[in-house]
């Protein structure tokens, strides 16, 4: 028992010691172009797939696609000044919820909150009021609803409001109005005063005030139900638009007036489709209004609006799927496809040497929770797991550079082993293992089988090999370490290998005729070039090697502070010394050990650090203090979301114009 107690604080010693990375939640991407555009996420419940892709009077290119593993009910943006969320509710009762982070880029982020509701929750819609999101939902079992604050954080707080109606609400749109935001519904179920007559379909408008309560300034009923509502607001008024399908005739819509005081106003302009669409949401680009209308024939239409008026067709056409949820949010329009962003950047960079160029990088790069076991003496998720998901997955959110660090048994020749997070403490080896070889080598091989991806550059850099958790402490001795090397080149195609490459002197173009994997060790590993096995390091007999020294602080002030002296001193670049940025934060030792007992951990701190690393360096360049020189190559960051990638590829950008 003592022995146990011994090692778990060594571990949490050691790990107060070592260097920590973080998850990168927050976003808040600069963008040195000055105008926003708008984009596009739709979700379809048939294949729970989901797409993101650039938006303005047609459909523009696709940023990102993926399923997820369940299927859900609705799907809602919710969008604060400069970060937004996805609300998704799983179709079933009860009900699971999430709360997702949203990049500008179109990328989809880690969950912030999550959480179960007791009933199935169709009617669902996002209100704000000033700086404060709330969303609606009812349930059409008991028509009873709730409304809930969202925090800027991606939190929901218990119910503000709730209460039942006689109506449960089929169709439902938010509206601006009021200097808040209030929600337009109407249901399908017809009021009736006798049992023969019938009054039509009731609708009502409510807004919601800055307590989270739901306050009713207008109601009434129409003749006919409209499933399809939306609202818009075009030079600063607002205005509903609605559509109902009619069996035999052509599809009816109208435009209403939204007055000032949150009443329904007379209809400003009317018409009729061929054919009804059951989705339909409004959005502004370049100071256009616009309306994306959609129907489970896979057809999609947009329309051009002013005013209270459709005024012509822009688009239409057919996607590939229905979408049963659509929705608008602000995108950088710098934004490109992360996943091959240095092929998108060809033009710029094919010509350019390594010294040139800035890379994103993933520090401890296969320890993430999925992957994490074998786990020894006091290590937990939240002191050991520094990334959120495997290699495969930061190489398509762009990730160049990756920090390997394998765990190899006695006994393993190089086949078979792990990543690992350890340190040594009292002869044992203690930590977590992570990510198996296999699936690092099936990520690579799966990424570049892609022709998208053949200008794309990617660095492994292999070091700190040590037996497994709990083995006794020792090095990989060399003869493993070189069957390890022989392995991976050999496992890794051919067409993806970088043999015989001198790394200095070429530019990426060059290096790219030869393959597109650079295996960089710092370990006692026979240099091979022609089997592109190269050595880290400085020496004639050496490849390459970057200045890396993390700043072992907790506080992000004195991290960044730290790192910007690191990058502006001169004697830490040379001809033959590029420069790492290792924008982390650390665990002191009593953070290393509160971890274990509160929520904080790793990933958690990487959210102190992450959403200011695009805006220092646009801060360093703005003032003048980058320059041809002094240029961080690689951009080296946890919990591997994106955001590295698009500084790397602001720098990437701004490189011509610097200063020698």
């Amino acid at each position: 028992m003592l022995l146990r107690s011994i090692l778990f604080l060594s571990f949490l010693l050691f790990f107060s010691a070592c260097q920590y990375d973080s998850t990168q939640e927050e976003v808040q991407f600069t963008t040195f172009s000055p105008s926003q555009k708008s984009a596009l996420f739709a979700y379809s419940s048939d294949d729970s797939l989901f797409i993101t892709r650039h938006f303005s009077d047609s459909l523009g290119m696709l940023l990102t696609k993926a399923n997820w593993k369940n299927r859900y009910i609705a799907v809602r943006n919710i969008e604060f000044s400069d970060t937004r969320y996805l609300l998704r509710v799983e179709d079933d009762s009860p009900s699971h919820w999430y709360i997702q982070k949203l990049y500008k880029s179109g990328d989809i982020g880690f969950v912030t909150d999550s959480g179960e509701w007791n009933e199935r929750y169709s009617t669902l819609v996002v209100m704000k009021k000033g700086e404060k999101r709330f969303i609606f939902r009812q349930s059409k079992s008991d028509n009873r609803w709730f409304v809930n604050e969202i925090t800027s954080e991606g939190k929901m707080l218990a119910h503000s409001d709730s209460d039942t109606w006689n109506h449960f609400y089929d169709a439902i749109t938010p509206l601006h109005v009021r200097d808040g935001s209030c929600f337009f519904a109407q249901t399908k179920e017809e009021d009736k005063h006798t049992v023969v007559m019938s009054d039509g379909y009731h609708w009502t408008l409510q807004c919601v005030n800055s307590n989270g309560e739901l306050v009713k300034y207008d109601s009434g009923n129409w003749e006919h139900f409209y499933a399809t509502l939306v609202a818009y607001e075009d030079n600063a008024k607002s205005y509903l638009f609605r559509q109902r399908s009619k069996l035999f005739a052509d599809d009816p819509w109208y435009i209403h007036h939204i007055t000032t005081d949150a009443k329904l106003g007379n209809h400003t302009d009317s018409g009729s489709w061929n054919e009804y669409y059951e989705q339909s949401i409004s959005y502004n680009n370049d100071n256009k209004t616009y309306l994306l209308s959609h129907n489970k024939d896979k057809k999609y239409l947009i329309h051009h609006l002013s005013g209270g008026h459709i005024l012509s067709r822009t688009s239409s056409g057919t996607f590939k799927h229905y979408y049963d949820s659509l929705d608008i949010f602000k995108l950088d329009p710098n934004s490109l496809a992360l996943s091959h962003w240095m092929g998108e950047m060809s033009s710029l960079l094919l010509n350019r040497k390594l010294a040139q160029i800035a890379l994103p990088g993933s520090h401890d790069a296969g320890l993430n929770e999925a992957d994490r076991h074998n786990c020894y003496y006091g290590a937990a998720s939240c002191n050991t797991v520094t990334q959120s998901a495997n290699i495969k997955f930061q190489l398509e959110k762009g990730s160049r550079f990756f920090d390997i660090r394998p765990a190899l048994s006695s006994q393993d020749s190089g086949k078979s082993w792990s990543t690992a997070h350890t340190g040594e403490k009292y002869s044992y080896i203690l930590g977590c293992q992570g990510e198996s070889r296999s699936s690092i080598i099936n990520g690579l091989n799966d990424f570049f089988s892609k022709e998208e991806n053949s200008n794309e550059l990617v660095i492994l850099k292999i070091s700190h090999c040590t037996p497994p958790p709990g083995g006794t402490v020792g090095k990989c001795n060399e003869d493993q370490l070189n069957a390890l090397a022989e392995n991976l080149s050999d496992s890794i195609n051919d067409t993806v290998t970088c043999k015989d490459c001198k790394l200095r002197e070429m530019t990426l173009a060059q290096i790219l005729q030869k393959g597109n994997v650079i295996l960089l060790f710092d370990e006692k590993v026979t240099r091979n070039r022609k089997k592109g096995i190269f050595r880290w390091g400085t020496g004639s007999n050496r490849d390459l090697y970057f200045y890396d020294h993390y700043s072992n602080s907790e506080d992000f002030e004195t991290m960044r502070d730290d790192q910007v002296k690191k990058l502006l001193d001169e004697k830490n670049h040379s001809t033959n010394k590029q420069f790492l940025l290792s924008w982390t934060l650390t665990f002191d030792a009593a953070s290393a050990t509160a971890c274990l007992l509160n929520s904080s951990s790793i990933l958690k701190q990487a959210m102190k650090a992450n959403p200011y690393l695009y805006r220092e360096i646009h801060r360093l360049h703005t003032s003048d203090k980058l320059s041809k020189k002094l240029f961080p190559n690689i951009i080296y960051v946890d919990a591997f979301e994106g955001e590295a990638t698009r500084t790397a590829i602001y720098l990437n950008k701004i490189y011509t114009t610097l200063k020698e």
